[in-house]
């Protein structure tokens, strides 16, 4: 039988957030299972589908999220009065 995952251990394993594994689904880009109660579960299928090289996945995120488990959005320095540093 196949492996399944709670979202919790699906956004620990993936080292996302579980507001990401929501918008994920919404959008599509991960497969899942709802059961009758309401709980989500992922199938290792689902997970092996992202590694796998998901275009959609790609397209949002890159490589990144997959093989680092991290984001990088490029926060600008900011000094005095809110305005953003020449070496920013």
């Amino acid at each position: 039988m196949e492996e399944t995952f709670t979202d919790k251990e699906f956004c620990e394993k993936l080292k996302i957030d579980r507001t990401t594994s929501l918008r994920w689904r919404e959008q599509g880009m991960v497969g899942y299972l709802k059961l009758p109660n309401g709980q989500i579960r992922y199938l290792q299928r689902h997970i092996d589908a992202l590694y796998g090289g998901s275009e959609k996945l790609a397209a949002e995120y890159g490589d990144g999220p997959i093989k680092s488990g991290v984001v990088n959005i490029g926060i600008a320095k900011r000094r005095n009065n809110g305005r953003v540093a020449q070496d920013a």
